[in-house]
């Protein structure tokens, strides 16, 4: 009840009257509003396909495009039917029409390796299959090894061979190969791309001079006249008759420059100019002297010379100096040792003084290998005067790794002799 009076009341409150006095209902006229309005925007999106809906069906055979395409899409599947691309429209173009010329070559189509107007292929040891290759070339001659026909080995009957391909017989043997069972030293085994057959090479004398059998050769049985073709000879061969010798001598055959005399005897001549190169042998004779060799000056100096300046006096007793090291002297001879760099022979040591060795003792000087004294020493004599001394006589043979010192021994009270520097050749 309650609901109808506020139906009416709402009825009676919607009804107006305009400006001339016509009654107006404003609920209908709101919802008569309302209805044109989504009338409106029904019409608009049916007009207007969002992209959640289909497009519109269009028959795209006869479909000529637009110049207002913006975006065509990814084209997963289909076959292109229409005319080239022209490189204009294709952004990498000039890229990929280079990568030709930076091969330098024409790359070869891999469906067209071993077929027939292709081009040949290699086998696992990089050789062309037989079966490419032209039966010109297959027919050549071609030793392949020997062939025992008597245990034959290689087994030949069961072989596969190529036309040309041929085995040389080692042991004579009777082996049925291509029905041929006579086989010799020497003879070949050669296939012709069908059969095996033989090229006899030790075929037997079957006749000498038309005779067969155990035939003695005579004069006569080859058709000689002694006298007239040959010179008569004796039983025992030893002794020729009716023979003249020809005056042959060494310039008869072209020797004429060739020494008579035995090699073993023969003292040379001065007429020599080229003797040859000897390429093996061993030289017997004298050593060679250095006059006779260009270069002996220049390989006679090659060597290090190892010494040291020292410049003080060696106080009584034992002490030590090195090469190329310290100068100063050390009791200690560990201290002191320097290391030979390559393998020779140590010659001519000299030492100089620059005072005069006291009348109290002498002083000697010894090159040390190792902790071993050496050959290699020299002795100034008390009350010596200033100057150079030397061993030039011996010398010691010296390996890469040496270790060399000098050890200086004053004999008698008080300093020695002021020892400037001394040396040592390394050759």
């Amino acid at each position: 009840m309650n609901n109808l009076l506020n139906l009416k009341k709402i009825k009676k409150q919607t009804i107006v009257k305009d400006k001339k006095g016509t009654k107006r209902n404003l609920v209908f006229s709101g919802i008569l509003l309302l209805a044109i309005i989504f009338s409106f925007v029904t019409i608009m999106n049916a007009a207007t396909p969002d992209p959640g809906h289909a497009l519109a069906e269009v028959d795209l055979t006869g479909f000529i495009g637009g110049t207002d395409i913006i975006t065509l899409g990814t084209v997963t599947t289909g076959t292109w039917n229409g005319s080239a691309i022209d490189d204009a429209f294709i952004t990498s173009a000039a890229t990929w029409n280079a990568k030709q010329d930076v091969l330098g070559f024409t790359p070869e189509n891999f469906a067209n390796k071993g077929i027939a107007g292709g081009y040949a292929s290699l086998d696992g040891t990089g050789l062309i299959p037989t079966t490419q290759i032209p039966a010109s070339i297959l027919g050549k001659v071609e030793y392949k090894s020997i062939w025992d026909a008597n245990t034959n080995i290689p087994d030949l009957p069961s072989a596969t061979p190529n036309k040309g391909d041929y085995y040389v017989v080692s042991v004579a043997g009777s082996t049925s190969l291509g029905e041929i069972t006579d086989w010799k030293i020497g003879d070949w085994a050669i296939y012709d791309g069908a059969v095996w057959g033989k090229v006899e090479n030790t075929d037997s004398v079957t006749s000498v001079n038309g005779g067969t059998g155990a035939v003695s050769v005579t004069p006569g049985s080859l058709g000689l006249v002694i006298g007239t073709n040959v010179q008569a000879w004796d039983s025992d061969l030893d002794s020729w008759s009716a023979i003249v010798p020809a005056s042959v001598d060494k310039s008869y055959v072209g020797l004429g420059s060739v020494e008579d005399t035995a090699l073993s005897t023969w003292v040379g001549t001065a007429n020599l100019i080229t003797l040859g190169t000897i390429t093996t042998g061993v030289w017997n004779a004298t050593p060679i002297a250095d006059a006779y060799i260009a270069g002996s000056t220049t390989w006679n100096a090659k060597g290090l010379v190892l010494g040291s300046t020292y410049g003080a006096t060696f106080a009584s007793g034992t002490n030590y100096v090195s090469f190329l090291g310290l100068s100063t002297s050390n009791a200690t001879l560990t201290n002191r040792q320097f290391i030979v760099p390559i393998s020779g022979t140590l010659k001519n040591f000299y030492v100089r003084t620059i005072t005069a060795e006291p009348v109290s003792g002498s002083l000697t000087l010894t090159i040390m290998q190792n902790g071993v004294a050496t050959t290699l020493s020299i002795v100034i004599p008390a009350s010596a005067a200033i100057g150079t001394f030397s061993d030039t006589v011996n010398s010691i043979p010296v390996s890469a790794g040496d270790l060399l010192s000098v050890r200086a021994t004053k004999v008698g009270g008080g300093a020695s002799a002021s020892v400037a520097s001394y040396s040592v050749f390394l050759e």
